[in-house]
């Protein structure tokens, strides 16, 4: 069967993949291909749905801050909305109190509150355990569905062809070009964007390269029934900058995390019944509403290599192959931003394409 041809093959039709084909397919021919039967099934579309300039290292947050800049571009000419306010409130118990002054020490931009202030300000935060506070305000919720919808829609109106249902097989490089082999056909291109998330190491191997060590780690999600009294729909989120909880509206009810990371296996991760009654547990305990039972958990993947720095470049013994990675749990606010750079980098090589 004769391979279909184009100028880049992207690997992974989730945030990450999306994003770096709706930029490249502005100039090249480009062919997503997705092993799932829909796009952002597994960690971009499991996830808290935040974007966050006050979350992460100083890198991640400079990239959080561009990716947002790009959302705005795309609600202004997809005519959507899908950046909504929802600030973010760091909440601190005692033991917290010295990350707490070193987040505040590095983040002199967030608004600081202590004792009875907090529970004012963040009305989630029970003020028998958070004394400590501090507010961004530039925090968003974010319309992950909408976001993915309006990507998909770009890349597609630039010419580029998504193929879900389309793992790939056999990845094979002749001569100036690769081949993926998937089982409706094959497909070949100069440049590969290994664009898998979790299995991101699993195509570099495919295609008889060393992996970078990417390991997968699963996130908890608890959503609960409604409250009784409601009244908190547009409230804040609180999150403890000790690392084991987060909360925040979700509808009528709650969105809770105990922000868990434990090492698993690539696939389709699933909640486990101890950690969920663990994090509706610290709900009750922290929190000043009455928690309603549960109505649905999930879990998500976070995807790391090492630290917090994403795989995103070039590979450098196999012409043509381009990590986009990796990028440990804060992909949908990073995605954006590397798939700038990311593009600018493989049209920088395909010039001549």
């Amino acid at each position: 069967m004769t391979p279909q041809r184009t100028d880049v093959v992207v690997i992974g039709g989730g945030i990450a993949g999306l994003s770096v084909a709706a930029r490249l397919s502005r100039r090249l021919r480009v062919t997503v291909l997705e092993r799932e039967p829909r796009l952002a099934l597994h960690a971009s579309g499991r996830n808290a749905r935040q974007m966050q300039p006050s979350y992460g290292p100083a890198h991640i947050r400079a990239l959080t801050r561009r990716t947002i800049e790009l959302v705005r571009e795309i609600e202004a000419e997809g005519r959507l909305t899908v950046l909504t306010p929802r600030r973010l409130g760091w909440v601190a118990r005692e033991s917290g109190r010295g990350a707490f002054e070193a987040m505040l020490a590095e983040h002199p931009e967030l608004e600081a509150l202590e004792g009875d202030a907090v529970s004012r300000r963040l009305p989630l935060a029970d003020p028998g355990v958070y004394r400590l506070g501090a507010v961004d305000r530039e925090a968003y919720e974010v319309d992950v569905a909408g976001l993915i919808e309006q990507l998909a829609r770009s890349s597609r109106s630039n010419g580029a062809r998504i193929l879900t249902g389309a793992p790939a097989g056999r990845i094979r490089r002749t001569g100036a070009a690769w081949t993926v082999e998937t089982p409706s056909g094959r497909h070949s291109a100069p440049v590969v964007v290994d664009a898998a998330g979790a299995w991101a190491d699993r195509i570099a191997e495919l295609a008889g390269i060393p992996p970078r060590g990417i390991r997968s780690y699963l996130r908890t999600v608890v959503v609960t029934e409604p409250l009784r009294d409601g009244g908190i729909a547009d409230g804040a989120m609180i999150s403890d900058v000790e690392g084991d909880f987060y909360a925040r509206p979700e509808g009528a009810g709650l969105l809770l995390s105990p922000s868990d990371q434990q090492e698993v296996e690539a696939g389709d991760a699933q909640p486990h019944p101890g950690v969920v009654a663990e994090t509706l547990r610290r709900a009750r305990e922290r929190l000043t509403v009455p928690v309603p039972p549960l109505a649905r958990a999930w879990a998500g993947l976070r995807s790391m290599s090492g630290g917090s720095i994403p795989e995103s470049g070039w590979d450098a013994e196999a012409e043509g192959f381009f990590w986009l990675a990796g990028q440990g749990g804060y992909g949908l606010q990073t995605s954006l931003a590397l798939a700038e750079k990311s593009a600018r980098l493989v049209m920088s090589r395909t010039q001549d394409i």
